[in-house]
């Protein structure tokens, strides 16, 4: 049984000054739940020993395949880890990160980490190193999706693309347009509030009521059209990708369910969107 978000906070009370970062995203802190949705939270630490450590038990009887605190201590060295669990009669997907790793894959090609920092997120704690990393990769979506865009072109328009980037260069069962456009609907507020400021820092952005326009020449919009679609193109196909799927299978307690419900899930959303667009 899942409470309020605000009792995610337990975490940094459990685990102290070793989190520099704890972040909430997803669809249990802004709506369109589904039966199968789960709190989703990055947790960023000063010292991953030490959280492995305390969660010994965790490793031997809630995953997948069976572990100890000193394997997951080597998996999580330069990566994210993925936990499916249940605290506080909370269920929880974890991130589990350090902040070094976390701040280099917000700045890294790949789309995985950084990709999932320019949508809204609930930060109960974090660094200015890790804001300052956050900002810089919602920067860079403000800048690929106006890249990505004809112009002129709408806020609405800017903020379908920009949300559409991680999806882009990511290997998932999401339909993108129907995963954006519920997005949208349940931030569109906060994402105005994030986007039109880092849109107004681009200098060859102009606006007037509410039309935007790239006042680039044309062959330098098109060749940064076609770097940005390159640069999501190979992100698509990173390395990383193979690594994600295996740690996923190896944490998760039931993978296979957790695939088929995330591809039930999916359906049932795009039905949903396709009835209502009629």
């Amino acid at each position: 049984m899942n409470r309020n978000k605000s009792d995610l906070k337990f975490l940094l009370t459990k685990y102290g000054d070793n989190v520099v970062g704890l972040i909430g995203y997803g669809s249990m802190l802004y709506g369109q739940t589904r039966k199968s949705s789960v709190y989703d939270c990055w947790i960023i630490l000063k010292d991953p020993k030490l959280f492995h450590a305390r969660n010994e038990e965790l490793y031997r009887h809630s995953l997948n395949k069976p572990s100890n605190a000193k394997e997951q201590i080597r998996l999580n060295q330069g990566w994210v880890n993925f936990y499916a669990v249940t605290e506080n009669g909370i269920d929880m997907k974890w991130a589990v990160v350090s902040e070094n790793d976390f701040l280099r894959l917000c700045y890294n090609k790949w789309m995985f980490v950084k990709g999932r920092m320019q949508k809204p997120l609930k930060i109960f704690r974090s660094t200015k190193r890790i804001e300052e990393a956050i900002l810089a990769a919602r920067r860079e979506a403000t800048r690929q999706a106006a890249d990505l865009l004809g112009s002129p072109f709408s806020l609405d328009d800017f903020l379908h693309m920009a949300m559409s980037l991680s999806y882009m260069a990511d290997i998932r069962p999401d339909s993108i347009r129907v995963k954006v456009s519920s997005i949208i609907e349940s931030t569109g507020g906060i994402l105005r509030e994030i986007y039109q400021p880092l849109l107004r820092e681009l200098d060859y952005i102009t606006e007037y009521e509410g039309v935007y326009r790239d006042t680039r020449p044309d062959t330098v919009q098109m060749k940064a059209r076609l770097q940005t679609r390159w640069y999501l193109w190979k992100a698509k196909f990173h390395f990383g990708y193979r690594k994600v799927l295996w740690r996923n299978y190896r944490t998760y307690k039931h993978p296979l369910r957790y695939v088929f419900y995330k591809i039930y899930d999916e359906m049932m959303k795009r039905l949903k969107y396709n009835i209502l667009a009629k």
